[in-house]
């Protein structure tokens, strides 16, 4: 026989090559609010994302080892590959240029209300997503920012639990004119006033003007 009649009649004995993800199982509610943890805390890793997993110790820092919260890495990284957000927006959303993302900072903005008391100490600070090439509508640029293009929140967060309670995406000068208490304060402090108005105190730093 030929390495050719070995190389088909070994492969027939093996049957068809499986591609990558196929034959997985299907996620549930629970699984994918474990992926969603996950991927957030792997925001706090310093390293290769495979090193997350590791379970020994590297020097004096103990080891991330997030296998431990019931998703291995082959997993994680195929739910990973499966994720998807976009979908056709309706006539509403069509007008939108910010709402792929608008639904998800709305119900993180009135989960952490409905959810979350912070203390009295309310601190406004902004926050940067870094800009990858595509799909903003509008960027902004911070020179003291690490990565200065990108796309600019303002945001509050808890002085005592250092939890962020509330963003506001910075959509550019001229739709940011429109929103609520521009026209009586001015940009700057309708902003702090839109970020704040369901607290009862609040610790400003230079954001206030």
């Amino acid at each position: 026989a030929t390495n050719a009649e070995i190389e088909r009649e070994f492969k027939s004995k093996l049957g068809p090559r499986k591609k990558r993800g196929q034959g997985a199982s299907l996620t549930s509610v629970g699984e994918y609010k474990k992926f969603l943890g996950v991927f957030i805390a792997l925001t706090l890793h310093d390293g290769p994302r495979r090193d997350a997993w590791r379970t020994k110790r590297a020097g004096i820092v103990p080891p991330f080892a997030m296998g431990q919260h019931g998703l291995s890495r082959s997993r994680f990284e195929l739910l990973l590959r499966c994720w998807r957000l976009r979908r056709e927006p309706d006539e509403t959303e069509a007008l939108d240029p910010w709402w792929m993302v608008r639904g998800f900072v709305d119900a993180w903005n009135a989960n952490v209300e409905k959810n979350f008391d912070p203390s009295f100490k309310i601190t406004p600070d902004e926050s940067m997503f870094f800009f990858y090439g595509r799909g903003m509508p509008h960027l902004s640029f911070i020179a003291r920012k690490p990565r200065a293009l990108g796309c600019e929140a303002k945001s509050v967060a808890c002085g005592i639990t250092h939890i962020m309670i509330r963003l506001e995406i910075q959509e550019g000068k001229a739709p940011m004119t429109k929103l609520k208490y521009h026209a009586e304060y001015g940009t700057t402090t309708a902003c702090t006033l839109r970020l704040t108005e369901v607290r009862k105190s609040i610790r400003a730093n230079d954001r206030v003007g």
